[in-house]
């Protein structure tokens, strides 16, 4: 703010002169930050001597610049900002419906009711849950072959092992030790 007051105080001294304003920016990189850089200079001296001047800075201090086309930048820079503000309300609004969902569906007893959020479309349209309903039988098939596969492989190798305990006894007892210790181990519970 004390830019503001020291540009103020200038201007209001030196009021019935003619005042050139330089601003220079080495960060302005781009139109979109010169347009808004512009802006805001605008918006100071308007604020200075609204009715005695006739402020143009877009199409007067920037003659290098196409005035129309800023202008058309800076209003494509306010509907992405518009834009963007719509996104973050709209996502703001989704994150409370979804927790509005998550409430409701915990205190019908629902399990796993977070699941329910990606697929909150099958809780009113039957084809969908039926849908869900086939992919979790075939994703529970495909364990259960995965299960079937993983014990007969378990009973293979305790096959072999007991082939080469027949065939080499002295290692009987240490060969029991680790197979009991893998039993306990990885026994289901």
């Amino acid at each position: 703010n004390a830019f503001n007051n020291r540009i103020t105080n200038f201007c209001t001294a030196h009021q019935n002169e003619v005042v050139e304003i330089t601003y220079t920016d080495r960060y302005v990189k781009t139109e979109l930050g010169l347009i808004i850089t512009l802006q805001f200079i605008k918006t100071i001296i308007e604020k200075l001597h609204p009715a005695q001047y006739k402020v143009n800075i877009i199409g007067e201090c920037y003659r290098d610049y196409d005035a129309d086309e800023l202008s058309r930048k800076y209003q494509c820079y306010l509907e992405m900002k518009a834009e963007q503000q719509e996104i973050l309300r709209m996502t703001a609004s989704l994150n409370e419906a979804e927790n509005d969902l998550l409430v409701k569906l915990d205190k019908l007893g629902m399990n796993d009711s977070l699941v329910w959020l990606s697929q909150a479309k099958a809780l009113y349209n039957h084809n969908e849950m039926v849908e869900i309903r086939h992919d979790l039988s075939v994703g529970r098939q495909k364990i259960r072959e995965q299960i079937e596969y993983n014990e007969k492989r378990i009973q293979s190798s305790k096959n072999n092992i007991k082939r080469i305990m027949d065939k080499y006894p002295q290692y009987m007892k240490a060969t029991m030790e680790i197979l009991d210790e893998f039993e306990r181990r990885n026994s289901r519970k």
